[in-house]
């Protein structure tokens, strides 16, 4: 989903991670180290987070409509059942 939802510009890969840190169940791991911030998360129901960052990205989408979409936001359109 983060692929896919990587061609709008208002979509980044953190604001997806922000979301699933404050509204999904699990355990984050991290190591906060000089060269770079490295983590990751053991979710409890992964079909849970699916549904929920799905969600989340429709409505970023849906609330921040383009004038005109080039052929990859159209295929991301088409896969989040947008188009």
């Amino acid at each position: 989903m983060g692929w896919q939802s990587s061609v709008f510009d208002f979509i980044k890969y953190r604001d997806i991670a922000e979301f699933i840190e404050e509204n999904c169940e699990g355990t984050l791991t991290f190591n906060d180290h000089p060269m770079g911030f490295n983590g990751f998360v053991e979710v409890d129901n992964i079909e849970d987070v699916r549904t929920q960052v799905k969600a989340f990205i429709i409505d970023k989408i849906k609330n921040n409509p383009l004038e005109d979409y080039d052929e990859d936001q159209k295929e991301a359109l088409e896969f989040f059942g947008i188009l």
